[in-house]
């Protein structure tokens, strides 16, 4: 077994935190809530810095989410094209109005949701100026829930980081399957009214 320990006192702990969650943006196998949390019960046993561990995950979720739109505005460069690309795109153009500042943030919070609107607004060509501010502040919000979630599994398993992680990553995946099963439900109920 390898040691952790020389690598979690060093600099790089900090770049694998940044590049994963960055990355996730663009390839949702990346397990960016498994790193935030897990670098939240990290640095509530102390061996991260605490500010400096969520200064890295909120940089790096901003950073991934601008690759995802950078993608985005790559991809509107291909003008024309038809079948199914151009019916999403004519899909995505139809319901432009009703995008705003909380579909910015709350996409941070869905799975595949910042990647799906990242890569949306940058299609669409939503201003990046509008953009960048609510991307922030998706990823500011999302860090601190990563605290209170890695702070929650230290508390039940003071001593034991990994123990600790794994609750805050089953509490994680609830709150994310509830939401969901909400999303749906509600969804559901939506078509059905006339």
């Amino acid at each position: 077994m390898i040691p952790l320990d020389p690598f979690l006192a060093s600099p790089w702990a900090y770049v694998l935190i940044a590049v994963s969650i960055a990355g996730s943006a663009v390839f949702p196998p990346l397990p960016s809530e498994a790193m935030l949390v897990t670098a939240m019960g990290l640095a509530a046993a102390g061996e991260l810095h605490l500010a400096a561990v969520c200064a890295t995950c909120a940089g790096g979720a901003v950073l991934g989410d601008s690759a995802a739109y950078a993608l985005g505005r790559t991809l509107t460069g291909r003008r024309g094209g038809t079948g199914r690309a151009a019916s999403a795109l004519r899909w995505l153009r139809e319901r432009q109005p009703s995008w705003g500042p909380g579909l910015i943030v709350g996409g941070r919070f869905v799975p595949g949701g910042t990647m799906a609107v990242g890569i949306s607004a940058g299609l669409l060509r939503y201003p990046l100026r509008r953009y960048l501010p609510y991307s922030a502040l998706g990823a500011l919000v999302w860090a601190v829930y990563g605290v209170g979630l890695g702070f929650l599994g230290h508390a039940f398993f003071p001593g034991r980081p990994w123990a600790g992680v794994a609750l805050a990553l089953a509490v994680s995946a609830s709150v994310g399957l509830t939401a969901h099963l909400v999303h749906k439900r509600r969804k559901c109920r939506e078509s059905k009214q006339p």
